[in-house]
């Protein structure tokens, strides 16, 4: 293992997750945050993950920009994906703890000029995150390993460590998601379809959430 590798892992692997719980006991003890800031904060963290993974992938002979095998089945796999995963939010969101949706509600966007700024930032968690943790840690993990589901696992519940400050409930459902998108990313041979879905229902889900929220405000 390189040094970068190592790295690599140490930071995303245990320097992520502990800083996500870090986050998760503070808004537990009641810290609340504007909007604006965490989204800005969202943007630039999501910079650095970018700037780190193009960096250890070109270290360590790591391919991330690979187009997709283009194949009818691959396309309906991943509407199948995005819809299961839009399915899964409305359901989690409908029976979630009060707790769990004034967690996500915080996050939400409210007025247009926060759901423009919501897409962008869906696109840079959508690259940045797929890139990270579905290309260069599962990469280094399995190469390691030699184990593709154990990387995958492993992989997971290091991306869903990385949610925790949204709350237990919707770090299972995000390590569900992980899964797929690394199994999609297996299947197509790329990462633009994960990136692709994971945007579109971040996008889906931020719109959809800030709409019911307003909803409800009434």
């Amino acid at each position: 293992m390189t040094a970068s590798a190592a790295v690599f892992l140490a930071l995303i692997g245990l320097g992520v997750p502990a800083l996500a719980l870090a986050g998760k006991r503070k808004l537990d003890a009641g810290l609340r945050l504007p909007r604006v800031p965490l989204y800005l904060e969202g943007v630039i963290t999501q910079s650095v993950l970018l700037a780190l993974s193009f960096g250890v992938a070109a270290a360590n002979g790591i391919a991330l920009l690979v187009a997709p095998r283009p194949e009818t089945a691959h396309m309906m796999l991943a509407g199948g994906m995005l819809l299961a995963a839009l399915a899964t939010m409305l359901v989690a969101t409908r029976f979630g703890s009060d707790d769990t949706l004034d967690r996500i509600y915080m996050i939400v966007p409210v007025t247009f000029g926060e759901r423009i700024f919501w897409i962008f930032v869906s696109a840079f968690a959508a690259f940045g995150e797929e890139l990270t943790y579905r290309g260069v840690l599962f990469t280094l993990l399995d190469g390691q390993l030699h184990n593709w589901w154990l990387a995958a696992l492993i992989g997971t519940i290091v991306f869903a460590a990385a949610h925790l400050a949204q709350g237990w409930m919707s770090a299972f459902v995000i390590a569900v998601f992980g899964l797929g998108f690394q199994f999609l990313a297996l299947k197509t041979g790329s990462l633009l379809l994960p990136v692709i879905v994971h945007f579109l229902y971040d996008v889906a889900t931020g719109l959809y959430l800030s709409g019911r929220r307003n909803v409800e405000s009434l």
